[in-house]
């Protein structure tokens, strides 16, 4: 394995010079010829020192981080970390990623890591968002660096559409519905706001079966009648969210007028500041 990393090596460096050679794991490896291996890479990457999550877990999962169940025998925290010293006391930095939904067990990484001279980052197994649990002095934004994000709302904005368009524009209509091929299709585009917020999607139908009733969708993009209150479809959320939530034959739907909702706030709790935009479509 030794050998093939090194004709790796040079096969990258005759491509670019500064190539570099960052192995994934294996900390075992350089027993077997220390001084040869430590030649041979750069750096050191491993994983699940502490916290791993199942390999198809997605980002929301329950399984997605928090893990311990490859931690024993050799690879026990405390072992990694003794083999780690073997690249480290040779001068061989080590990053370390572990995958935490807890904010106390990703606390419980980076102290552990910094501590034993690692270079950490904790995010979840799917690797799909970018991490809610950044490094310590990363987690403030720049207030001097250009940022695109979408403002937080800070007032009560009411918009009603009056020329909903077919597809979802997370700037001018982030939740748009259409009839298609004798089908209902909803779908939503809602970009990066530069705080954590919370999106509520509905819709209700003006016909006498339910007229006071508000259908929501959950957090399983799900719709849903509420027993009482609202039902968030994303809580304090500060990534992107392109999804499809529904696809219903118009066949099972009650014919009549249908208004759409989407509201985007910062302050779930009280609803002091919100963006509320609607529209509305006839099915028959």
């Amino acid at each position: 394995m030794i050998l093939f990393i090194e004709e790796m090596k040079t096969a990258g460096e005759s491509i670019i010079p500064d190539f570099l050679v960052i192995p994934q794991n294996a900390p075992y490896l350089i027993g077997y010829d220390p001084d040869r291996y430590v030649e041979t890479i750069h750096a050191l990457a491993v994983e699940d020192t502490w916290y791993h999550g199942a390999g198809d877990a997605e980002w929301d999962d329950p399984n997605a981080g928090d893990l311990q169940e490859r931690h024993d025998d050799e690879w026990s925290s405390e072992n990694r970390l003794k083999q780690y010293d073997e690249y480290l006391n040779r001068g061989v930095p080590i990053f370390s990623v572990d995958y935490c939904i807890s904010l106390e067990n990703a606390a419980q990484v980076y102290e552990d890591a910094l501590n034993s001279g690692l270079i950490p980052l904790v995010t979840r197994v799917s690797l799909s968002r970018m991490t809610e649990t950044p490094p310590p002095g990363l987690s403030e934004i720049d207030p001097e660096v250009d940022d695109d994000r979408l403002t937080v709302p800070g007032s009560q904005e009411i918009n009603i559409i009056k020329k909903p368009a077919n597809s979802p524009d997370a700037l001018a209509q982030p939740f748009a519905a259409w009839v298609e091929n004798g089908e209902l299709k909803m779908a939503a585009d809602f970009d990066i706001y530069q705080a954590p917020v919370t999106i509520y999607l509905a819709l209700s139908v003006d016909h006498p079966e339910y007229s006071s009733a508000l259908m929501m969708f959950n957090k399983e993009d799900r719709l849903v009648i509420p027993p009482s209150g609202l039902i968030s479809w994303r809580e304090s959320s500060s990534h992107k969210h392109e999804v499809l939530p529904a696809t219903i034959p118009t066949a099972l739907l009650p014919k009549g007028e249908y208004t759409f909702y989407s509201l985007i706030t910062s302050e779930p709790e009280t609803l002091i500041t919100f963006s509320l935009q609607m529209f509305s479509m006839t099915i028959d």
